[in-house]
């Protein structure tokens, strides 16, 4: 009898030394539960739905981390790519993502989806590495790859734990070949008074919710009130500077200095929460 996709999950966690956290994430490219129709921003759980379960990993040098709920594991590597963003055989409902009439030359029977029309996107799709890391993983009719400039993700339906790290190593290997973007936001567009933040920018300002949470918990005290100390003054005029776009798409380095004032507001909550008893 195959294991579910949780225990699919503890396994692998117990050969890394790791422990399985609790989580509540509605992923909406696999997730189908309703919403409240007198609550519209929360959802009515089905069974097995929502992902409660998650533990990060060390592999091949990166940090991949893993989800499950009762159907699917999810595999990500958090990083910052320089890529079109992409699916491949299930539309991406995060981003809207549009089918493209490119193909994967090897493997025509998977539909496309992209952001974009270019050549880039034809280049890649009939790239060596993407070739590649498509015949390791061997896609099923539900399952799909994901490739973000925030990292790739893989919905999968493992069988066992030994596939499981058999498509982790696929998505390492892959993300190993993909161009990044490591050296970070640009931020010379900034307003002058703003340009004082940019190393905390670069330190703090995560736009993944997630992963926002885990750095200000890997954080002393300390440290928190230094950043906030030193981003707290700024917020008031960052509100007013990011208004000004309205209906405009902030640049990036406006999203950035947005990120920067979330994260200062989110810190300045955990250093007002009492200490547990």
């Amino acid at each position: 009898m195959t294991a579910g996709p949780v225990s699919l999950l503890k396994a692998v966690a117990k050969r890394f030394g790791k422990r399985v956290h609790e989580t509540n994430l509605f992923d909406a490219n696999v997730c189908t539960s309703p919403t409240d129709p007198d609550h519209p921003w929360k959802h009515l759980p089905l069974p097995g739905d929502i992902f409660r379960h998650k533990v990060d990993i060390a592999y091949a040098a990166h940090r991949v981390r893993l989800r499950a709920n009762g159907e699917f594991v999810v595999a990500e590597i958090p990083g910052s790519l320089d890529v079109d963003v992409l699916s491949i055989n299930r539309q991406d409902k995060i981003f809207q993502l549009e089918p493209s009439r490119f193909k994967v030359p090897s493997f025509p029977a998977l539909q496309i989806f992209a952001s974009s029309i270019g050549d880039t996107l034809r280049q890649f799709l009939a790239s060596p590495s993407l070739t590649l890391a498509l015949t390791a993983l061997r896609l099923k009719d539900a399952e799909s790859l994901h490739i973000c400039r925030n990292g790739p993700v893989l919905y999968f339906k493992p069988e066992s734990p030994d596939e499981l790290l058999s498509a982790v190593d696929a998505l390492c290997d892959l993300v190993g070949k993909l161009p990044s973007s490591e050296a970070g936001v640009n931020l010379d567009a900034l307003p002058p008074e703003f340009k004082k933040l940019s190393s905390l920018i670069h330190e703090w300002a995560e736009p993944d919710d997630e992963l926002r949470s885990e750095l200000l918990e890997r954080k002393s005290k300390a440290a928190l009130k230094k950043f906030v100390a030193a981003v707290e003054p700024h917020i008031p005029s960052i509100n007013v500077y990011l208004d000004s776009f309205k209906e405009e798409a902030p640049p990036e380095a406006a999203t950035a200095l947005g990120a920067l004032a979330e994260c200062a507001s989110e810190a300045r909550l955990i250093l007002g929460r009492p200490k547990p008893r």
